[in-house]
């Protein structure tokens, strides 16, 4: 079995006009200028996504989660990602198609991109069965 990553970064959904959005929490001040490079550069989307197992009280394996590997990747730059997000985060993120990444105090979007979903839903239905 292999063991649940651990996140790199918090998720969260906030709600910005009433409309809610996936955001990816980077509170690391070092990282903001290279956010900044993703908008000016020519950015590429990796994802990767596992789900992840836990044993319960019977020693059963069961389906608890899936953790998602984003990596951003630019001429000049690459950074990468895991998150282990919750339902809604997972939800909206299908819904709009967009991962969006930001600070959390103050509430602010540096950067966002599209992205395909696809994989990230084939993986989220299993974890629901």
């Amino acid at each position: 079995m292999v063991d649940i990553p651990k996140a790199t970064h918090a998720t969260g959904v906030y709600h910005l006009k009433e409309q809610p959005i996936p955001i990816i929490i980077d509170d690391n001040e070092l990282n903001f200028p290279r956010y900044e490079g993703f908008m000016e550069d020519d950015v590429t989307l990796g994802i990767s996504t596992m789900q992840c197992f836990g044993k319960n009280q019977d020693g059963k394996i069961n389906p608890i989660g899936i953790a998602i590997t984003i990596k951003l990747t630019t001429p000049n730059d690459v950074m990468e990602f895991v998150i282990i997000p919750d339902d809604e985060f997972i939800t909206e993120l299908i819904a709009c198609k967009k991962l969006y990444f930001g600070k959390s105090r103050p509430i602010s979007i540096f950067f966002q991109i599209n992205c395909q979903t696809t994989q990230i839903e084939n993986v989220w239905q299993q974890n629901d069965k």
